[in-house]
C-alpha cells in the first residue's frame, strides 16, 4: 500500500501545544474542562492535551475521562466511560485522532448530551472534510483534504506520534 507521511512526530507535538494553548484561552475564566478522549488514539490524544495543560496550567481544572466504545458498530448501550459520571453543566471537549465521516463523533457527541453539558466542543488531530454526518470541528490540529479513496492513519509507537495518508 502506498502511504505518505503528513504529520511528523514534532509536528504532532507543535500542534498539541498550540491545541493546548486554544483551549486554556478559551476557557481560562471558568478554569474548568472535562476532557474525554474517545477510545484508543483519541483518548491517548487527550491525555497528552491534558499533560501539557498541566504542565503550563497547573491551576486549570482538567478533568480526564475516556469514552469506550465499539467504533464499527455504534449501539447506544456500547458507549461506557472509563470512570466517574460527568457532573453535569460543565464544559466538554471531544477528542479523537481523525475526523473522517464525522459518524464516531456524531454519535459520540449524541450520546455525551445525556450529561447536559454547558458546552459541548470537538478536537481533532486530523480532519479529513469528508463528512456524512453534520458534525463541525472546533480545534484541528491539520486540515487535510484528501480524495475518497484516502485513508488518514495517526499513529503511537515507541512514544512517538506519526500521521499518514494511506
Amino acid at each position: 500500500m502506498n502511504q505518505s507521511q503528513l504529520l511528523i512526530h514534532s509536528q504532532i507535538s507543535a500542534k498539541l501545544d498550540r491545541l493546548a494553548q486554544q483551549l486554556y484561552e478559551d476557557f481560562f475564566e471558568i478554569n474548568k474542562i472535562c476532557l474525554i478522549g474517545i477510545d484508543e488514539r483519541g483518548y491517548l490524544l487527550a491525555k497528552e492535551l491534558l499533560n501539557r495543560l498541566n504542565k503550563k496550567y497547573p491551576t486549570f481544572q482538567i478533568q480526564l475521562f475516556k469514552l469506550n466504545l465499539n467504533k464499527k458498530e455504534l449501539h447506544w448501550e456500547d458507549f461506557t466511560l472509563d470512570s466517574f459520571e460527568i457532573p453535569k453543566n460543565e464544559i466538554i471537549c471531544l477528542v479523537d485522532d481523525v475526523v473522517d465521516s464525522g459518524k464516531t463523533m456524531f454519535y459520540s457527541l449524541s450520546w455525551l448530551l445525556q450529561f447536559m453539558p454547558q458546552q459541548l466542543k470537538t478536537i481533532a488531530l486530523v480532519d479529513r472534510n469528508h463528512r456524512m454526518f453534520p458534525v463541525q470541528t472546533d480545534y484541528i490540529g491539520l486540515k487535510v483534504s484528501t480524495t475518497l479513496n484516502e485513508k488518514v492513519s495517526v499513529e503511537f509507537e515507541n512514544n512517538e506520534w506519526n500521521a499518514f495518508l494511506k
